[in-house]
């Protein structure tokens, strides 16, 4: 199962094309298209987590490169990270000017152990290609013991803002 990360749902139609040759291939997907915004979102979102942690690959759909990956989409991605899981992007990651520079740097240091592959545009032979060469990768992305320990804070501030939220 891989885990699809929506960045921009402006085009939906594209998107519901890429997971459809996605599943046609045989691979399964979880999606994520939303951040919680409240206490009913947190029992999804542990499960999206829970999800992710599970899963055999991060595909980031960031088609164009003016959809701009926000902090909580870092905050998936950098979780993949901390977890080893093979990570593609459809376009070079932008990241929005809310995401903090060192949580971008955190990425962009080590966007060459990740990959970058149109698979909008690819065909379905070069899509399972693509696929079948990091599905099941355990990728060191040699993150230091800080860098470990901020990602985990700020997974716990991530999911303690929601309960405050709720209140």
């Amino acid at each position: 199962m891989l885990h699809l990360l929506y960045v921009d749902q402006s085009s939906i139609s594209d998107l519901v094309l890429l997971k459809g040759k996605l599943n046609r291939l045989g691979y399964g997907t979880k999606d994520t298209a939303f951040c919680a915004t409240s206490i009913k979102d947190y029992s999804l979102q542990l499960d999206d987590m829970e999800k992710l942690r599970q899963c055999s690959m991060l595909v980031v759909a960031n088609r164009k490169e003016n959809e701009l990956i926000d902090k909580c989409q870092t905050l998936r991605i950098l979780a993949a990270m901390l977890w080893n899981r093979p990570i593609i992007f459809t376009s070079t990651p932008v990241f929005c000017r809310k995401v903090p520079s060192y949580y971008k740097e955190m990425v962009m240091r080590r966007l060459n152990k990740m990959v970058i592959g149109d698979l909008y545009s690819f065909d379905e032979t070069d899509t399972q290609t693509l696929l079948q060469n990091v599905s099941g990768d355990v990728v060191n992305y040699v993150l230091t013991m800080h860098e470990k320990t901020l990602i985990r804070a700020m997974l716990r501030r991530y999911f303690a803002s929601i309960l405050r939220s709720s209140k």
